[in-house]
């Protein structure tokens, strides 16, 4: 049997996937208990940082990209970069770099603070 989905479509449903695991993450990481599967997906989360510089994007959203046939889709970040461009400022690849950096790094200070004052 085979499935006969749109590319667009399939893009879609991968990109409310890509969103729902990162909220469900998100909130273990920032709110849930400290044990064996906390630590777990601090792996996963230093996973995605390496295989985000490795591969200079998110897996998940180069598929995405690729099923949108779009150059200027960059997934979970969309909303914020519109907003910024709103506002009449230019998103440069220099800016996007240095937010996913940004980013990262208070994520990354937020945990290491929940692991050391547990």
């Amino acid at each position: 049997m085979e499935l006969n989905i749109k590319k667009p479509v399939l893009g879609f449903l991968i990109f409310i996937a890509h969103l729902i695991i990162y909220i469900a993450l998100y909130l273990k990481l920032f709110f849930g208990q400290i044990d064996i599967l906390y630590y777990f997906l601090c792996l996963v989360w230093l996973f995605t940082i390496g295989s985000h510089l490795y591969f200079k994007e998110c897996l998940i959203t180069k598929t995405e990209k690729n099923l949108f046939e779009s150059n200027d889709w960059d997934g979970l970040w969309n909303p914020i970069f519109w907003a910024v461009k709103k506002n009449n400022v230019e998103i440069t690849q220099n800016l996007k770099d240095n937010t996913y950096i940004c980013f990262g790094i208070v994520i990354s200070v937020i945990l290491i603070i929940r692991i050391v004052f547990n």
